[in-house]
Order: structure tokens, then C-alpha cells, then sequence
């Protein structure tokens, strides 16, 4: 399968584009990478295609990474304290506040209706 690959990448053959993800999950600062961690779980066995920084990124490259998912989950100290997680659509620009235990079941009603 490998060579039948790299031969079709010789021929420049496409292999469609590639997929973007739903969310991305963004945390705001080291305290929330964890948060972070159990939300992109909980999203992923939700059914929902999720990306999440392993890496230790700024907050600034994550959300320079975010921009290819439709919808962005950011989570810092305050969105932990309330029990919250911000949701800022990527497209539209618009940001809200869901309760924490809710993001999964908000995302999935938007992008059921076709927003993501």
C-alpha cells in the first residue's frame, strides 16, 4: 500500500482535502491543560472530531491552530472556577459561555444543524 502511495504522489495524484476538525480545544494557561485533556475526551467519545495542542503552545498558537476547526473550546483558570467553557465559533466570530457539563451535548447541536 506504502508504494502504491508514494507513486501516486509522484503522479500528483490528490487524495481530496484534508479534513478539519469539529473543535479544537485551547487552553488559556498551563493550569487549564489538563481541563483541557478531560474535555477533548469527553468530546471525542461524544462522536465529535477533535484536535488539541500537546505541545505546550502559547495560547496564541493555539488559537493561530484553532482556525481550521469550526468551533473552538477555550478553558483558563476563570471558565474552570465557574465551571464553564468558553465556545467561540470560528467562523462567525461569536463567543459564548456554556456550563462545562453541556459543551459536549451544545456542540453537537450545532454542528448537527450544519454549522461545523
Amino acid at each position: 500500500m506504502d508504494r502504491i502511495v508514494l507513486v501516486m504522489e509522484e503522479q500528483g495524484c490528490s487524495f481530496g482535502r484534508e479534513p478539519r476538525p469539529a473543535v479544537y480545544v485551547a487552553a488559556l494557561d498551563d493550569s487549564a491543560r489538563g481541563e483541557a485533556q478531560v474535555l477533548t475526551h469527553e468530546l471525542r467519545s461524544a462522536g465529535i472530531a477533535v484536535e488539541q495542542d500537546t505541545a505546550g503552545r502559547s495560547f496564541k498558537a493555539q488559537m493561530k491552530a484553532a482556525g481550521s476547526a469550526a468551533w473552538a473550546c477555550i478553558i483558563g483558570p476563570e471558565e474552570m472556577a465557574r465551571g464553564e467553557v468558553a465556545i467561540k465559533d470560528m467562523a462567525g466570530g461569536g463567543q459564548t459561555s456554556v456550563p462545562r457539563a453541556g459543551a459536549a451535548e451544545y456542540l453537537k447541536e450545532r454542528l448537527g444543524a450544519g454549522e461545523g
